[in-house]
């Protein structure tokens, strides 16, 4: 949506239709994210596309008041004395860069209530390969917006704008042509035609395009790997659990580092991570799996019972014991689509098709950045201009002129 509605403001004469299978926006993986925003990366590209998406998210609840519950109430990763050495020329690059970080002691971050910061002093700690906890890094401009709030901004200007959605009808798939045009011979675009994706089919009828712009996450190879377009990502599927507790809300609510609440933490084991949900006193529960985790799509992904109970649990309930033996309130699961080689996401054209795709986890909190390089795309532009003024070379995120540093801060 934040493509088609930055394709609509690069040139408002086009007409610009947005064909989605579900019965309204952001119903999809978005509406199963876990929607945190960060600008605390290493590399200077990923810091241009989420650093300006947040700006633009603080304009729209600042300026024109929209309610998209954007809060920052930053993240903290939590380290032992390794893990501080090891990035220790991460956290300087992102100081170097302008990211806003501050360093805590293990005396401070004892004062999180529940948290124990020595886990290997017993067995079952030793067993699970737990790192103690003797250093925190806070990042301040970091937290969490609403998606579907957010999307609805979008889908309001696009509309707004004269664009078009099309709801409830699924793409078949893309539409192949010649780029000089059909000529009526049976199986054709053959090779010598210049093929071109020429548009979309659907539920409804066939859709002719001038470009045709595939921004569907975690579905995006089954619509490109019939046609030939290499995606050059993958998605993996993501699980999140939700607690509901006086005890938890008590965690929660604890004001850290100047903020009225407790930040996001991060554990310093398997990319395990805790959202602070205050609005309604939940903590959700997140782990970026990556081994033993299949790089594939599934249409409707179920959290799974063992990966909860037997896996993130008996973690988290070392650091935390407030969870040990806590059963989940909620529980649902979704996608990430992944570029493994940088972790940067990939912004490309071939045959007259734009793949935005590859975000890593951080899809919402680059978001407006890349509808933004996406359109200056459709538009034929090489550089687009990100919100604050920032001038970006659409080439960096393209596959065979790629120019991006490797993200080393990641969960």
């Amino acid at each position: 949506m934040a493509s088609a509605f930055h394709a609509k403001r690069e040139d408002p004469d086009a007409k610009v239709v947005v064909v989605d299978r579900n019965a309204a926006c952001a119903q999809g993986n978005t509406a199963r994210s876990a929607a945190l925003v960060r600008n605390t990366f290493t590399s200077s590209t990923n810091l241009a596309l989420a650093d300006s998406s947040i700006d633009y998210y603080t304009h729209l609840t600042a300026e024109r008041r929209e309610q998209i519950e954007l809060r920052l109430y930053g993240y903290l990763w939590l380290m032992d004395g390794a893990g501080r050495d090891a990035n220790r020329d991460a956290v300087e690059q992102m100081r170097h860069h302008g990211v806003e970080v501050e360093e805590y002691g293990e005396d401070e971050l004892r004062t999180i209530p529940g948290l124990r910061t020595r886990v290997t002093a017993d067995e079952e700690g030793r067993l699970l390969g737990l790192r103690d906890i003797e250093y925190g890094l806070f990042g301040a401009k970091c937290g969490a917006v609403e998606p579907d709030l957010l999307t609805q901004v979008y889908e309001r200007d696009f509309r707004a704008a004269g664009g078009v959605t099309v709801y409830n009808t699924p793409v078949d798939g893309l539409l192949m042509e010649p780029k000089e045009g059909p000529m009526g011979i049976p199986g054709e675009p053959y090779t010598w035609q210049s093929p071109r994706v020429a548009g979309a089919r659907t539920a409804g009828g066939t859709i002719r395009a001038r470009k045709t712009l595939v921004a569907a996450g975690a579905w995006l190879r089954t619509l490109l790997d019939p046609v030939g377009i290499d995606a050059n990502t993958a998605p993996r599927k993501r699980q999140l659990f939700t607690f509901k507790h006086p005890e938890v809300r008590r965690l929660i609510e604890f004001p850290f580092a100047g903020k009225k609440q407790l930040p996001v933490l991060i554990f310093p084991k398997d990319g395990i991570y805790l959202k602070p949900e205050t609005i309604e006193g939940t903590a959700w529960i997140g782990c970026s799996d990556i081994l033993g985790r299949a790089v594939s799509v599934e249409d409707a992904p179920e959290p799974e019972d063992a990966f909860w109970e037997m896996g993130v649990h008996q973690v988290l309930r070392k650091y935390l014991p407030v969870f040990d033996g806590m059963k989940p309130h909620q529980a649902w699961a979704g996608h990430y689509i992944y570029h493994s080689p940088d972790r940067t996401p990939v912004v490309f054209e071939q045959g007259d098709c734009i793949v935005v795709s590859g975000m890593s986890g951080s899809g919402i909190m680059k978001a407006d950045a890349l509808g933004r390089v996406a359109a200056a795309l459709v538009a034929g532009k090489a550089q687009a201009e990100l919100y604050g003024g920032r001038r970006f070379e659409v080439s960096k995120l393209s596959v065979t002129n790629r120019h991006v540093e490797y993200e080393r801060f990641v969960i």
